[in-house]
């Protein structure tokens, strides 16, 4: 670090610790980081100190083997329709090009598109269902600094410990 000292709240025995321009110097330059990164939106992401923790339970099954729901929501094998069709089907050519679709088709002895979505809908789709086993999602905060009132609350706390006063 450009102050060449350590705060006497990090552990670092390779720098001296601060004087008040140290501090003063460290303070300036972590100040930037106070604040969230700039970019931080383009990506969605947490802060490094910032967390959601949830407790959850997860269970995979094949979809065929769901009888609670209903197939034919999802894709109907008689008609075509649901509401993964268009994945399944790809009319536009979004998910797979032409050539995949006729490969796959071959590969897998299917003369149709109809065929080869409903071959998809049974070997590709798994539904995942997450379960919360609390209704409690807690979010955690840290703050990695102390501020001077915690120093002089450290010190009184020492004082208090070592020579009673109070």
């Amino acid at each position: 670090m450009e102050c060449d000292c350590s705060p006497w709240f990090y552990s670092n025995s390779t720098l001296p610790l601060c004087d008040s321009r140290g501090m003063r110097c460290f303070e300036d330059g972590v100040s930037g980081y106070k604040d969230d990164i700039p970019d931080r939106s383009l990506c969605d992401c947490k802060n490094d100190c910032e967390m959601v923790h949830s407790i959850f339970s997860m269970s995979t099954h094949k979809y065929v083997d769901r009888k609670l729901r209903e197939p034919r929501f999802w894709y109907n094998e008689e008609n075509g329709q649901g509401f993964l069709s268009d994945y399944l089907m790809d009319p536009k050519g979004i998910f797979n090009s032409s050539l995949t679709m006729s490969l796959s088709s071959l590969k897998h002895n299917l003369s149709s598109n109809r065929e080869l979505a409903q071959f998809r809908f049974k070997n590709d789709i798994a539904i995942m269902n997450f379960y919360y086993v609390t209704p409690i999602i807690t979010y955690v905060f840290l703050e990695l600094k102390v501020s001077i009132f915690d120093q002089i609350s450290a010190i009184g706390g020492q004082l208090g410990l070592f020579t009673g006063f109070s």
